[in-house]
């Protein structure tokens, strides 16, 4: 099996071939998830994001061989300049995804700010190196793309 990135993008006419990809892709090996949202959006809209990407995530993987595993990412932190309401927003979007996120393996919520190396950056590049070196214990036969991920994440 082959390490393969998918960029699904979320855009509303593309959502009747998603859960075609989705399952096509999760069928051999256990799947990483990026569930990207802006924080920029209201709490409602992300919130509703969360809950229909997970739902869709979830029915599709609960068919697969092996649990799967989803990291929520806030993209766009840079751009909320209040650091208390980027905090309360941090906390409610992770409720939310714990609440919504039933069938995978729910890893964590991290809101990223892109323009510059953060420390959160940091725990994004962690977390993606421990589930990915999951994978490559757990299907020792996958292929070297994986290793050469992982590889990279381990040299970051």
């Amino acid at each position: 099996a082959n390490m393969t990135i998918y960029d699904l993008a979320g855009h509303r006419e593309y959502y009747s071939s998603h859960s075609s990809i989705l399952e096509l892709i999760s069928k051999v090996t256990p799947s990483l998830f990026l569930l990207l949202v802006n924080l920029l959006l209201s709490l409602e809209d992300i919130i509703a994001q969360v809950y229909y990407w997970s739902g869709m995530i979830g029915n599709v993987c609960n068919k697969c061989p092996q649990q799967s595993s989803i990291i929520v990412v806030g993209t766009h932190a840079d751009c909320v300049k209040d650091r208390k309401k980027l905090e309360c927003l941090s906390v409610q979007i992770e409720k939310s995804a714990r609440d919504a996120i039933k069938q995978l393996t729910f890893v964590q919520f991290v809101a990223l700010n892109v323009s510059s190396f953060s420390k959160e950056l940091d725990i994004f590049i962690s977390l993606l190196h421990q589930i990915i070196e999951d994978v490559r214990v757990k299907c020792p036969a996958i292929s070297l793309n994986c290793h050469l991920m992982y590889a990279f994440l381990n040299d970051k």
